[in-house]
């Protein structure tokens, strides 16, 4: 293998081990699926399943081919930058996800996340259910610059003693910037709107949101 293959495999590990890590840190019993298996309604998506002792351990869904081990979902993905296709980690498979929807209104969110363009992710510091909210942006900023080579950039919604030499950002005072924000609420909710793509989920269901968004940034939901 030359150098720069090596390099480039290296780099595109890095958001895998990152996810990967985070779902080890968080582990199986903090990040439960809201339903077990039995009681998921599964869509006509969902094929080729594969049990041992009454729980799904392998299916496909679009195509694409999910594996269970150690508590996380790996599938291969192959975004269109990139050469090499290569294995990404979920918490939650799609069929886990499907109740989550996101609303698409007119916005530049595509045009404002070529490569190496600059995604702010803001949110409150001071959140109830920040340790959530930090995993669900580390997910999708791994794999932003992972699949799409995009950066990103921190900041907060707004002034917090948290915020020191950190940006105060929204999607209106960054207008010309994707904007990734996340917003606790009770209700989970997924939009996209100009320059804006916003998450608003209770603490237990933000990374669950944030892997909706990710499967249906790779195509596969």
């Amino acid at each position: 293998m030359t150098k720069k293959k090596e390099n480039t495999r290296m780099k595109f590990l890095i958001p895998v081990i990152s996810i990967f890590l985070i779902i080890f840190i968080f582990g199986c019993a903090q990040l439960k699926s809201k339903k077990p298996w039995d009681e998921l309604e599964l869509s006509s998506n969902v094929t080729d399943f594969v049990t041992v002792d009454g729980e799904i351990v392998a299916y496909t869904y679009n195509n694409f081919d999910f594996v269970k081990k150690d508590g996380a979902w790996y599938t291969e993905v192959q975004p269109e930058l990139i050469n090499e296709p290569y294995i990404v980690p979920f918490r939650y498979g799609p069929i886990e996800v499907e109740d989550i929807e996101i609303e698409f209104l007119p916005n530049d969110f595509a045009r404002y996340t070529k490569p190496f363009s600059k995604v702010y992710i803001t949110f409150d510091h001071n959140s109830s259910g920040g340790s959530y909210i930090v995993v669900a942006a580390i997910n999708l900023v791994s794999n932003m610059k992972g699949g799409w080579l995009v950066n990103s950039s921190r900041a907060c919604i707004e002034e917090s003693v948290l915020c020191e030499n950190v940006p105060v950002v929204t999607c209106d005072s960054h207008p010309k910037n994707a904007v990734i924000q996340l917003i606790e609420d009770e209700e989970t909710k997924i939009l996209y709107e100009d320059n804006c793509l916003t998450i608003w989920a209770s603490k237990n269901d933000f990374i669950r949101a944030a892997e909706k968004i990710i499967l249906n940034w790779y195509g596969i939901m």
